[in-house]
């Protein structure tokens, strides 16, 4: 574990994590336990790992990274786990998850934010349930610890709130920030669909080929979640409110060599849904911005959509600045 370390990449490989183990392990980072909640500190900041409470309404632990920072108030940004794979152990997906908080420590540090990053589980069954992608078969689940893992979040970032102020003398502002790439980008934008009223400004980088329609239907077909909306109050029993969705801020991003498509793939979206996702907005990820920017238009929503040149499924600095100026020029 480990207080803070400059990442720009979102992967690394197996034998990087565990050299940068070793250092982590030698930082001299001091170590407390106390009741459900570790954690890890040094001059560069702390780490806390808290375990799963089911009487607070989460099943799986979650990461908070407090960075030293001198002001008292800071954001919240929650940056939903995504392991890439429902084969790893629940082990290694905590850890993954772990690391998911280190790759992300600059970009609160640069945010003024308290960094969260819940350890949801993604099961290996059959069908999938894509927790992690918060899919429509993740919503659906009923009973047991999988159930509603976007409540458990919210019960995640209420429980966060006493920590950092009892242990680090510091206030969360109501409303998060949200970020995430990939799978955990699909996350946040169906999260912030269902949750508006819980979100300061969301920015999420190549959503699984397609971010969610913010419309029922569209010439004439029925757009059922995750396509768009048709069902969703059904699915969460709740109301989407787009007057309340227009007024969170938000910043979606692809590379224009990005060939990562979800779409394709029956963990996130059925045939028919694929069908109709090709037909009506195109056949890959950057085919299907135009539709994307002219539907998120349409519906009021205060969208920014912006293509990076040359880049393929990842991050680089310069994207990184971008969700760093788009976050710190909102008004919370």
């Amino acid at each position: 574990m480990i207080c803070e370390c400059h990442f720009n990449v979102i992967k690394w490989s197996n034998m990087k994590i565990y050299f940068l183990s070793l250092i982590i392990l030698m930082s001299g980072c001091s170590v407390i336990k106390n009741n459900n909640t570790s954690l890890v500190t040094n001059h560069l900041g702390s780490l806390y790992h808290v375990e799963a409470s089911p009487n607070s309404g989460f099943n799986f632990p979650f990461f908070l990274y407090v960075p030293t920072l001198p002001q008292k108030q800071l954001n919240l940004l929650v940056v939903p786990n995504n392991s890439g794979s429902q084969k790893l152990s629940p082990e290694s997906q905590i850890n993954s998850a772990r690391w998911d908080a280190l790759s992300w420590s600059r970009l609160a540090k640069r945010t003024s934010s308290v960094l969260l990053v819940p350890g949801f589980l993604r099961p290996d069954v059959d069908p999938p349930i894509y927790t992690h992608a918060l899919s429509r078969s993740a919503l659906e689940v009923k009973t047991g610890d999988l159930k509603r893992v976007d409540l458990q979040l919210i019960k995640m970032i209420e429980a966060a709130r006493p920590i950092i102020k009892d242990k680090e003398s510091k206030v969360i502002r109501d409303k998060v920030l949200l970020f995430g790439f990939s799978a955990s980008a699909m996350f946040v934008n169906r999260f912030t669909f269902i949750h508006p009223d819980k979100v300061a400004a969301v920015a999420l980088g190549s959503p699984g080929g397609w971010p969610i329609a913010p419309l029922k239907k569209y010439k004439s077909q029925k757009l059922v979640y995750p396509v768009g909306i048709y069902d969703l109050e059904s699915i969460v029993s709740s109301s989407i409110n787009l007057k309340e969705l227009a007024k969170v801020p938000m910043f979606l991003f692809l590379g224009q060599k990005d060939t990562n498509d979800s779409v394709v793939f029956r963990d996130s979206y059925t045939k028919n849904n694929e069908q109709q996702i090709f037909k009506l907005f195109g056949k890959t990820p950057a085919s299907r911005v135009s539709s994307s920017i002219k539907l998120y238009e349409a519906a009021g929503l205060n969208a920014k959509f912006k293509t990076y040149p040359g880049v393929g499924h990842g991050t680089n600095k310069q994207i990184h600045n971008d969700i760093v100026y788009f976050f710190n020029s909102q008004k919370h």
